[in-house]
């Protein structure tokens, strides 16, 4: 009659109870007329190889990473790039009389690769970017220009994300913006001139080799002007008014250089190409280094076991190996399927992968996530609906990237023992 495969829902509670995880044995219901039940457990072997992800977005992420430093994944170098737009209203400028009084350049940041102090120090300097700043896609190879006009730069401590630190703005070219926009420069008609003469602003740190930083995006970056001109009443008094410059709803993006010629990795040159990994496998946000893993040891289970029910099955990756201290690890990891040229297998906008337990298999939009414990250093997860459907054979899949969630958000990364790669299935037969 073939195989017969159960998919109902043995209580993992019974699971717990009648199996040890390495002994297996009959299991009884008291009745005659239902056959008992032995449990078992299979460790499914997994080959697991290095490929370098084609290209990385890095425009529009909320993060402009700028900064270097020295990891086990490589030497990394950022640029951060934001265009620029002014929100004064060309209706109501200064008029002759108005003086300017100061000017504000403000910065956040949401992000450090290393979170100690004694790496919080940064030199940050913003140079005119050189030509015009198209509206279009940027990964983290991309890159633009840079003149050698200097528009702001400080020495800042950045020891907490929720506070707003102050770039120093050339005060040449703030009396140059301001004179502009009160005498009604041509440069300064509207948005297109004004970024013909101001493209935006590139962000660098020097100095430090020692840290990457991320300046927050958008209306955030942000360079405001305080004035004061005669009141239009005639009655004396002063009025306070503003305008601002901001990168809102304006392109941004990061370039990210990683040099591995002094890694174990120096050999992981071109995208889209599968390499054996070392003695340990890599997985690198923002360098794009990813684990390739083979799963397809699932389709020797799937044949040998003619009578399986599939109770539960755990994918774990760890314990992973030291990290450098105030260092942490990408949060969780999706397991996106990837085709034969190793490109990550899209859907839509989404990539497709092994989806949440109860889903869709065939979905998209809710993929499994392998959540980071700090404790035990281990990413984990259930991947028991997948299996499930690959020995039924509703759907297969034989080539998994372990992506991490933060690809585009970070520069983080971790090592891991290929022997620390573990796919457990707990399933139950049949007494014969």
């Amino acid at each position: 009659m073939g195989k017969i495969r159960i998919f109902g829902a043995f209580l993992v509670v019974g699971l717990i109870v009648f199996n040890s995880c390495e002994d297996s044995g009959p299991f009884g219901l008291g009745t005659e007329d239902v056959a008992p039940l032995e449990f078992f457990t299979e460790d499914i072997p997994i080959p697991v190889s290095q490929v370098l992800i084609d290209s990385i977005n890095s425009r529009g992420t909320g993060r402009l990473l700028t900064g270097a430093v020295n990891s086990p994944a490589g030497q990394m170098s950022a640029t951060a790039y934001s265009a620029l737009t002014f929100e004064a209203d060309v209706t109501d400028r200064p008029d002759a009389a108005a003086t300017l009084d100061s000017v504000k350049f403000s910065i956040n940041f949401n992000y450090l690769y290393d979170e100690s102090e004694v790496n919080s120090f940064a030199s940050i300097k913003a140079y005119k970017i050189q030509k015009s700043f198209p509206d279009t896609t940027y990964v983290t190879s991309s890159t633009l220009p840079l003149t050698n006009e200097l528009i702001a730069s400080a020495d800042l401590n950045i020891v907490d994300l929720d506070s707003t630190y102050e770039l120093v703005l050339d005060q040449a070219w703030a009396d140059y913006v301001f004179s502009g926009f009160l005498n009604e420069e041509d440069e300064f008609e509207n948005d297109s001139t004004f970024n013909r003469f101001m493209p935006g602003l590139g962000f660098v740190v020097e100095g430090n080799q020692s840290n990457i930083f991320s300046i927050v995006s958008g209306q955030d970056l942000e360079i405001r002007f305080y004035y004061s001109q005669p009141a239009a009443d005639g009655s004396g008094l002063t009025d306070n008014k503003e305008f601002a410059i901001t990168g809102e709803n304006k392109p941004n993006f990061f370039n990210l250089t990683v040099d591995r010629s002094a890694t174990d990795y120096s050999a992981i040159q071109q995208p889209a190409t599968e390499y054996a990994s070392p003695a340990y496998s890599l997985v690198h946000s923002g360098g794009a280094v990813i684990t390739k893993l083979d799963i397809s040891g699932l389709n020797d289970f799937s044949e040998s076991k003619d009578n399986a029910v599939i109770n539960l099955v755990e994918f774990t990756v760890g314990p992973i190996l030291d990290l450098p201290e105030d260092v942490d690890p990408p949060a969780a990891l999706y397991m996106y399927f990837t085709d034969d040229q190793n490109i990550p297998v899209r859907d839509g906008s989404n990539f497709r992968g092994i989806q949440r337990d109860g889903t869709n298999v065939l979905s998209s939009a809710f993929p499994v996530t392998l959540a980071y414990d700090e404790e035990t250093k281990t990413y984990s997860n259930s991947i028991t609906t997948f299996v499930q459907s690959y020995y039924q054979d509703v759907f297969r899949r034989n080539h998994v990237f372990l992506f991490p969630t933060d690809i585009n958000q970070s520069v983080n990364s971790f090592q891991i023992n290929p022997d620390d790669i573990n796919l457990k299935i707990f399933f139950s037969e049949l007494s014969r």
